[in-house]
């Protein structure tokens, strides 16, 4: 990862007369880029393929534009009133919002593992959540994690 920080040290240092938004450019591309190195990293000490992963990146992908789309209408629609605190605030609950419905109309979304997780560390979502039924494992994991609760 050193070359990476290195990189963005140096991006840093050529773009820092350009303002907050440059440097803003600059973080989110070392993060993305140090993101793709530890992500290509384990890959391959685990000796797994993308391919195997391309139904959670859809699903992410799919979850992602979805609430992306819900903000940004929220910000148009919320453009008129000039408020960048009206405009966060909103934007943010229209987001929350969106994801909330999806997952309580379709909780499936979130697939097996992450739903066990919510559920092991939210108990109040099972009901939300055990709509779409989970796999044997991953209720066996929740049914252990609640006896050692009590």
């Amino acid at each position: 990862q050193l070359p990476v920080l290195a990189m963005g040290a140096l991006g840093f240092y050529l773009f820092a007369d350009q303002g907050i938004q440059a440097a803003a450019t600059v973080a989110a591309l070392v993060l993305v880029a140090r993101a793709l190195v530890i992500g290509i990293t384990a890959f391959r000490v685990l000796k797994l393929s993308v391919i195997e992963l391309l139904p959670d990146i859809g699903r992410g992908l799919f979850l992602s534009v979805v609430c992306a789309l819900g903000v940004r209408a929220s910000q148009q629609a919320l453009a008129a009133f000039e408020s960048p605190l009206l405009s966060l605030a909103g934007s943010t609950l229209t987001g929350l919002f969106i994801l909330g419905l999806l997952l309580a109309v379709r909780p499936q979304l979130l697939g097996d593992q992450t739903r066990a997780m919510a559920i092991r560390f939210f108990p109040a979502l099972d009901p939300l959540l055990q709509k779409a039924s989970l796999t044997i494992k991953s209720r066996q994991v929740i049914d252990r994690a609640s006896e050692q609760r009590r």
